[in-house]
């Protein structure tokens, strides 16, 4: 299906707006009469069978997995698909990572789930790439329904518990029956690069040039359509 990363960002109860941007693209890429291939994995041959004269690489971003003992568990899921794996999502989850993304999740499970929710953070503060506008709300709900702790490195993630030190190198453990891992996105920079060659006029937009927000992202394809 269409949509890229706004397809794993519109799950939430809250981003109905959001959802509604993304349909309209989807629209417009049929009304404009764009040829699509869906279920296809492009490379550098098939694209130069077009012989195009202008190739945009816009292969995106893959979450991270940090290098945490357990973080390959079977069951330890990421916060940009987690809900296509929600029957498999325990009462108690764990999640690494209070960046917005994290925090979204968690309200999303927590709210709308019914789910006992922990989010273990590095950092002093939660949320902090979000809008001011946003984030506000956004941590009021956090406090009613959901357990943020700040300060904290998760050390291990075990089968039933997570393991993490707080300020103080204290050691603790939460329990877990599902772990969720939001700590951020790597650019496919080497993906994109495959398809330098296949044209003789080449541009990267969106998520493999930098991590960035969907008005960014937008702008980069906006900005490149024009140019060509």
């Amino acid at each position: 299906a269409l949509g890229g990363q706004l397809k794993f960002g519109t799950h939430e109860y809250f981003k109905e707006g959001l959802r509604d941007f993304m349909n309209y693209l989807i629209r417009q890429v049929d009304k404009a009469g764009v040829k699509v291939f869906l279920n296809t994995k492009a490379t550098p041959e098939m694209v130069e069978e077009f012989a195009p004269d202008v190739v945009v690489a816009a292969t995106g971003a893959s979450p991270i997995i940090p290098p945490i003992p357990g973080a390959h568990n079977e069951g330890v899921l990421n916060a940009f698909n987690y809900f296509e794996n929600l029957d498999s999502v325990g009462e108690k989850v764990v999640i690494v990572g209070g960046g917005l993304v994290g925090c979204e999740a968690g309200l999303d499970l927590a709210q709308s789930y019914h789910k006992k929710v922990t989010i273990l953070e590095m950092a002093s503060s939660v949320a902090s790439d979000a809008w001011r506008t946003h984030r506000i709300p956004l941590l009021e709900r956090l406090e009613e329904h959901v357990d943020v702790r700040t300060g904290t490195r998760v050390t291990s993630i075990e089968d039933n518990f997570v393991r993490y030190s707080d300020a103080d190198s204290t050691e603790h453990t939460v329990e877990a029956d599902t772990v969720i891992l939001a700590v951020g996105m790597r650019t496919n920079a080497e993906e994109a690069e495959k398809f330098r060659f296949t044209a003789e006029d080449y541009v990267q937009i969106g998520d493999c040039v930098k991590i960035q927000n969907v008005y960014g992202a937008t702008h980069t394809g906006y900005w490149a359509a024009l140019d060509i």
